[in-house]
């Protein structure tokens, strides 16, 4: 179901909101919830539902959702899992619509009971188009002042802020309430979204991109409800309204998995598929809750930067050394600054100074020092990002120096230049308090400020990735021909296309293959003439996809007597009802076996593959993926991120391979998705790349 922002109001601005399963016990999550609603001074009204008590905490309470003479906006089940059938039938008959299922004994239980509980109230949301949050879910909070709701059983809830947080866990929810409290960042809005029966993180995430209130998105899954849909309305939104999303996604591990299966009812994907999914959607994946909240922090608050140039300024050496050393670690440049800036700034520090990055002004520094630099350098075009560092030394004045910072944050905004502060163990309420006043992220450590200032730099590149257009249609006659070609296999039972169906595809996006013959018997394979010494001969054969591991590949046959010899061996390797033709093809004397092709993943679409190949391709794994449709820019960017790119580059008395004619395969190959979806897997092993040619010298492709 597609929800409007008009039906995501009554979760978030309900006017009239039914507690049913209110509590009068202080350790009953009914009793939390009301009581939180009433202490974050909610603006609406309260009707709290519970069969034996007259009022609780002052409210009057009904025996149940009937009993209530008003229209309600948001219903909220905390009962027994049992009763929440139903609770739900009831509220559905008075015409609620939004409804949050606090209750757990669902399917996370892993029993067959909870499972078939839970589809029986799926099916009812769907069939009444309801808008549910949950079940097994802490609940929801809006801090915007026209509602104040904290409609959840946590203890804390954060100031208000501008970053929205998506948590599949409610456990992971509360930590993240309380971290947000202890540490004054503010939040939005705040979902925790359980089971995912009705609404899940892809329906939010739709929302918060139009959420006036919200800057940041962060979310914590389990596992993702529909990885294609959550690329399709980042991608749609990013066009639009463009935001940073930073994900957290447990079950990397092996026993992590099993856990998230356990918790969540739902295997996770294949790890570094997600990764690679996210960087496609511009989705910052962060490592630890503590990386989460630190890159929230500058990018709530500070302008999206242009580059990846990190200046520091520092009054003490090393700490400077400690965050050029985090900068080489996250990937980040460390700027450089030329001969006449250095100049400038021997002007205006002491002789001892150092006026190189990182740029130390000595501990003695004042607030008049740290501006007087600062206000030079920020009209420089040598830096993106910019790191400032004051520990607190007996002479240091901090509030002063912070003081002192606001013109040059101003500045830095008007240029996009975002600003990271290192002032460690600030315990003064009047300097924390203009932290806050001048929107500047404090971290503690160096190494902290500048990871988070790179996967800031890595959301600034994002937005400048060129956008491909995928409608590059085959030809209609030969669109045809294939497609014929494609569901003649699945009647038949088939899904492979062997390597010379593979060629005849691959021929039609203008790849090149090395020159090959189809030998049925030895006679043809021995008058074959356009194959020339030294060949390889290969095994076609029904059943037969690893030719190696059969003995199906015999190489370097260098004349007549060696070819006879490889005819026998590889025609006999399979029984005759299997065996179909020696394939014999010309030995490719130049060039790097690299590897590329297609693989579909069922969650998130077809991905790109690129890397070093040849036999050894499983030992060495130096592969990496891009989803379809690619960019010209993203193909060139996965030929230069592989571990083996200098080969690529020219190695030794070899000469560089045509990267340009690489990427353009790559485009070949998103073409080739774009035009025939229904293809699963595509491998092209080996690829030879040299300076002049590109040319396929084994294929073989898998339908759905």
């Amino acid at each position: 179901m597609i929800f409007k922002k008009k039906q995501f109001e009554l979760l978030f601005y309900p006017k009239q909101i039914a507690i049913i399963g209110a509590s009068t016990k202080v350790n009953k999550v009914g009793y939390a919830l009301l009581k939180n609603i009433l202490d974050a001074d909610y603006k609406g009204e309260v009707f709290p539902v519970n069969i034996n008590a007259k009022q609780i905490l002052g409210v009057k309470t009904y025996q149940n959702i009937k009993e209530i003479n008003h229209s309600i906006d948001l219903a909220i089940i905390a009962v027994a899992a049992p009763i929440v059938p139903e609770i739900l039938t009831d509220c559905q008959k008075k015409g609620i619509k939004a409804i949050i299922i606090i209750s757990a004994g669902f399917k996370e239980t892993g029993l067959i009971s909870g499972k078939i509980l839970e589809q029986q109230i799926s099916n009812f949301i769907s069939e009444h188009d309801l808008l549910v949050v949950g079940p097994n879910c802490l609940g929801i909070i809006n801090t915007d002042p026209k509602t104040s709701l904290n409609a959840t059983f946590a203890r804390a809830i954060p100031p208000r802020g501008n970053i929205a947080f998506i948590s599949q866990s409610g456990a992971i929810g509360i930590h993240a309430l309380e971290f947000a409290d202890k540490h004054d960042i503010g939040f939005s809005k705040f979902v925790t979204i359980g089971n995912k029966s009705a609404l899940d993180e892809n329906d939010f995430i739709d929302y918060l991109y139009n959420d006036i209130q919200t800057k940041v998105i962060l979310i914590y899954l389990e596992n993702f409800a529909d990885g294609i849909r959550f690329r399709e309305i980042v991608k749609r939104n990013n066009k639009i309204n463009r935001k940073p999303i930073i994900l957290l996604k447990s079950g990397r591990s092996e026993s992590g998995k099993k856990a998230a299966l356990s918790h969540t009812g739902s295997l996770a994907g294949e790890d570094g598929m997600i990764s690679y999914f996210l960087e496609d959607c511009s989705v910052i994946r962060v490592n630890t809750m503590e990386e989460m909240f630190h890159s929230a922090m500058i990018m709530a608050n500070q302008p999206v930067p242009k580059g990846d140039k990190l200046l520091v300024v520092t009054n003490a050496g090393g700490q400077g050394i400690m965050a050029m050393d985090s900068a080489e670690k996250y990937h980040l440049k460390v700027a450089e600054l030329l001969e006449e800036e250095q100049h400038l700034l021997k002007t205006l520090l002491p002789p001892p100074a150092s006026v190189k990055n990182p740029i130390d002004i000595l501990g003695d520094a004042t607030a008049d020092r740290y501006r007087d630099t600062l206000r030079d350098l920020i009209k420089l075009n040598s830096f993106d990002l910019l790191l400032v560092i004051c520990t607190p030394q007996f002479m240091t004045k901090r509030e002063e120096i912070l003081k002192s910072l606001k013109s040059i944050l101003e500045k830095a905004r008007k240029r996009n230049i975002p600003i990271a502060a290192v002032f460690p163990n600030v315990q003064d309420d009047a300097v924390m308090k203009l932290f806050d006043e001048y929107d500047l992220p404090n971290y503690e450590f160096p190494e902290q400020a500048v990871k988070a200032l790179s996967y800031y730099s890595n959301f600034g590149k994002y937005s400048q990735t060129e956008e491909l257009n995928p409608s590059k249609k085959l030809a209609e006659r030969k669109y045809l021909t294939i497609k014929k070609q494609i569901d003649e296999l699945k009647k038949a039972g088939e899904r492979y296309f062997n390597e010379i169906q593979s060629y005849s595809l691959l021929k039609e996006f203008g790849f090149e293959i090395a020159p090959y013959a189809v030998s049925t018997n030895l006679k043809e394979a021995l008058q074959t003439s356009k194959i020339k010494y030294p060949m390889v001969a290969k095994i076609l054969a029904k059943g037969v996809i690893h030719k190696y591991d059969i003995g199906g590949v015999i190489v370097n046959i260098s004349n007549k007597n060696d070819l006879i010899e490889a005819f026998s061996k590889i025609s006999t390797c399979v029984s005759a009802d299997r065996f179909q033709a020696v394939v014999l093809q010309s030995m490719v004397k130049n060039g790097v076996e690299l590897i590329m092709g297609i693989k579909y993943h069922e969650g998130f679409g077809h991905a790109i593959m690129f890397g070093m190949g040849g036999t050894k391709v499983e030992i060495l794994q130096d592969v990496i993926f891009g989803m379809a449709p690619l960019s010209k820019t993203k193909a060139l960017q996965m030929i230069n991120s592989i571990k083996g790119v200098k080969l690529l580059e020219g190695y030794r008395s070899q000469p560089p391979v045509n990267k340009e004619g690489l990427a353009n395969l790559l485009l070949k190959l998103s073409y080739i998705v774009y035009n025939f979806p229904e293809i699963s897997s595509l491998d092209l092993n080996p690829v030879f790349a040299s300076e002049t040619e590109l040319l396929v010298a084994d294929a073989r492709i898998f339908i759905k």
